[in-house]
């Protein structure tokens, strides 16, 4: 009767630990969309000509139409709100590197899943 108990609260604290990473999973691919979205835009603002307008968001909704006189750098947040300036292309890069860390770290994240699931069917059984 024991083993049971501990088998079912065994199985529980799996399924709680697998619904945690499947968050976790979701969450970071978000963010991985949205880092896609960033470098997608570093490479269509490059490719903009001079006096070209854009829309700039501000947040909620709101734009504001902008022309490009010259854009060789962008400033970017690199955490506890310092910001540096960077070129297009490092800026980009960097963003890039963002991209492919948080990749590798999605994979590790996805083979603990899998783990998690399989010792949850063995013990369901």
């Amino acid at each position: 009767m024991q083993e049971k108990n501990n088998a079912s609260m065994d199985l529980n604290t799996l399924n709680e630990e697998v619904q945690q990473l499947q968050q976790q999973l979701t969450l970071l691919r978000q963010e991985h969309a949205e880092i896609n979205a960033i470098i997608d835009s570093l490479a269509n603002i490059s490719e903009l000509k001079k006096k070209e307008e854009i829309l700039v968001s501000v947040g909620g909704g709101v734009f504001i139409p902008i022309n490009i006189e010259k854009l060789s750098s962008v400033l970017v947040n690199v955490g506890g709100d310092v910001m540096l300036k960077k070129t297009m292309p490092d800026a980009r890069s960097m963003v890039e590197k963002q991209a492919e860390d948080l990749q590798g770290y999605i994979g590790d994240v996805e083979k603990e899943l899998s783990k998690r699931v399989m010792l949850a069917k063995m013990l369901h059984r």
